[in-house]
């Protein structure tokens, strides 16, 4: 039942993007899609430090 709900809204909310972006011009696209990138090489760039964190306490701990 809750699936059907979650469902429910993902179609609600993907139907709202695409009309957001349909009413877009070509340059608010573009920036829109330069930003997302951006965050996403953020998140990356955040994800590899968090993991090269965790390795280095993992060895400081096997070498203590």
């Amino acid at each position: 039942m809750r699936h059907a709900g979650i469902e429910d809204m993902a179609e609600l909310l993907e139907k709202q993007l695409a009309s957001e972006l349909s009413k877009m011009t070509l340059e608010e696209a573009l920036t829109l899609a330069r930003a997302f990138s951006h965050h996403l090489t953020l998140m990356g760039i955040a994800e590899t430090h968090h993991r090269y964190q965790l390795l280095l306490l993992s060895f400081h701990s096997i070498s203590a």
